[in-house]
């Protein structure tokens, strides 16, 4: 387990519950073989009895000091954090003294260091209940279970210890149940980030497609507008041109007008003017339907008179008639009423 987990740490270094869990594990490891120097002399390495001696003394030293870090980054202890760093400094200066100096002075400080330890299991259980009571962390009842076993495991290597009970050394076991436990919450919290992962990717493509169908529609749109844009182009080439000519063709020969052609445009003047109020018109009729266009449609019946409708039109073109000497005429009933749905 401890490459397992030191390697997820190592190829994703966000979270250091992983990194802690390994060490957790690499410690257990070295307790569970150096006590009472069985395990590891059966493989006959070259160690001497002062150095397991040794080996068993900071292994049991820093059990408690990474199970505190693993605990509180899984649970995202915040609290105790302080307190947490004072226990860890604490242990450093333990595990340094036995490593440093002679078993026998090492072993003098044993009795004192397990009523240390005691004080850090403590600590931990505090937040292990607290989490159970808050419900800080999905996985905390999980976690806690773990620890239980733990803690009462180690309450009894250290009763047994000072000679209060006469039992046996279980804290292998408990290591054994507490690494293979906080394993199955590795996975679970690893297995849900994951879930997670997937969800919000889900979600994104999700969103992606949304922003899509946003784009063509928004595309569609200013295809509309475009197309407007052409119609009302349409309109000023066509419509509004017509009109625009047939005044500039009149403008045209009163410029070049001797006095007698001048009396003569004069009787035109009326149809210039009815020409630039149908400009006027049009124009008007060209930015209401543009309008129409952009912001949307809506209808208002009304009846009107299409004599006058027609008349309107023909008058438009009136002086282009007159200049080519055409003649139009309407054949509709005087009294004929159109109902029209007009566009608002």
């Amino acid at each position: 387990m401890f490459f397992y987990f030191m390697g997820y740490y190592v190829i994703r270094r966000i979270d250091p519950t992983a990194l802690y869990f390994s060490l957790l594990c690499l410690t257990a490891a070295l307790r569970v073989v150096s006590t009472q120097q069985i395990l590891i002399r059966q493989f006959d390495l070259p160690i001497s009895w002062t150095w397991l001696f040794k080996l068993e003394l900071i292994s049991i030293t820093l059990i408690p000091m990474f199970g505190a870090l693993y605990l509180f980054s899984l649970l995202n202890e915040k609290r105790y954090r302080k307190i947490l760093h004072i226990f860890n400094g604490i242990t450093i200066v333990i595990s340094c003294y036995f490593l440093f100096t002679n078993v026998y002075w090492g072993s003098k400080i044993v009795p004192a260091f397990t009523y240390y330890a005691l004080l850090e299991m403590v600590l931990l259980l505090m937040v292990v209940v607290k989490s159970m009571i808050l419900r800080t962390h999905p996985l905390a009842q999980l976690a806690s279970v773990g620890y239980f076993f733990v803690f009462a495991f180690g309450l009894n290597d250290i009763l047994y210890s000072l000679s209060y009970i006469n039992t046996f050394y279980a804290m292998p076991i408990a290591i054994f149940i507490y690494v293979f436990v906080q394993a199955i919450v590795l996975a679970k919290k690893y297995n849900n980030a994951f879930k997670e992962v997937e969800d919000l990717s889900g979600e994104l493509q999700r969103v992606n497609k949304n922003q899509e169908a946003i784009i063509e529609n928004r595309t569609a749109e200013l295809q509309g507008y475009n197309n407007i844009k052409d119609k009302i182009f349409s309109i000023i080439s066509h419509d509004l041109r017509a009109a625009i000519a047939s005044l500039s063709s009149v403008l045209s020969l009163a410029e070049d007008a001797d006095d007698k052609t001048v009396l003569e445009l004069r009787g035109y003047f009326k149809g210039i003017k009815r020409n630039v109020d149908n400009l006027n018109l049009t124009i008007d009729n060209m930015l209401v339907w543009s309008q129409s266009q952009i912001n949307g449609i809506q209808t208002k019946p009304e009846t009107i008179n299409l004599n006058e409708e027609i008349d309107r039109s023909i008058s438009l073109y009136s002086l282009v008639a007159l200049q080519k000497k055409l003649h139009s005429c309407t054949r509709l009933p005087s009294h004929l009423r159109l109902r029209l749905i007009q566009r608002i």
